[in-house]
């Protein structure tokens, strides 16, 4: 069958390579001019540049696992690292990531605020999450939602939290119950268990090396905008090319 995969993004690489390794023939189109998706970076001055989504990989999934290093060398190609994040705020002051541990160090009336919203978020507990502003809130609190959840995640999503399902959640984020959040702070603890504690990143290239090496072997048009999908005597015609699917 004759597949027509719509945008060379890190989900559209994944799936023409299971097409193609299964003996399908696939076809990519891709608006721009190289493959990537949210995932592209850039060398800019002689250092990586992310724009936007992830740029590490690691997975719980053994499937996944098996799968993803089936393309790539792993201890040639890449650097298993253990994370050392922190967050510069607006101040300019330098916060240990997950910020949620080190609220602590942030200014004494954030402090008072984020012990209110934790007081208003044991009254509130187990209501539920309908998207991933309302979990932010319902999680962390009004405070640092506003100084830091929401224009974080919006920067590197680049869409509305209450846009984003809860069902993208599963595994991706530090999850600390309101116990272990009080606990941290009083005792300022490191957190180490969170799911990019430790991960795997390129040796060169970054996340793009990553998007190029997944695009080998796959047909891919690049600059190619769709701009309809058409249905026809039981084909389907993307921008008048023939498929299956």
């Amino acid at each position: 069958m004759r597949y027509i995969v719509i945008g060379g993004g890190i989900s559209g690489l994944s799936i023409a390579q299971l097409l193609r390794k299964d003996n399908q023939e696939v076809i990519v189109l891709e608006a721009e001019t190289r493959p990537g998706g949210m995932i592209k970076c850039d060398l800019i001055n002689g250092s990586l540049f992310h724009r936007t989504g992830g740029h590490v990989f690691n997975t719980k999934r053994k499937d996944v696992w098996d799968w993803f290093w089936s393309f790539f060398d792993k201890e040639g190609d890449f650097v298993k690292s253990k994370r050392n994040s922190s967050i510069s705020m607006n101040n300019g002051q330098i916060i240990p990531y997950p910020i949620e541990n080190y609220v602590y160090m942030l200014d004494p009336e954030i402090c008072k605020k984020f012990i209110l919203d934790l007081i208003d978020l044991i009254k509130y507990a187990g209501k539920g999450a309908n998207n991933f502003e309302e979990f932010l809130l319902g999680r962390f609190g009004k405070t640092l939602y506003e100084l830091y959840f929401q224009p974080y995640n919006y920067k590197v999503w680049r869409r509305e939290l209450s846009n984003v399902p809860l069902s993208w959640l599963e595994g991706k984020l530090p999850m600390p119950t309101l116990k272990e959040m009080i606990y941290n702070n009083m005792k300022h603890i490191e957190e180490r268990d969170f799911v990019h504690s430790s991960f795997y990143y390129p040796q060169t290239g970054g996340s793009q090396f990553l998007a190029d090496t997944l695009a080998k072997n796959i047909k891919i048009q690049y600059n190619t905008k769709v701009s309809n999908i058409l249905k026809k005597d039981g084909k389907l015609f993307v921008n008048g090319i023939e498929c299956d699917r």
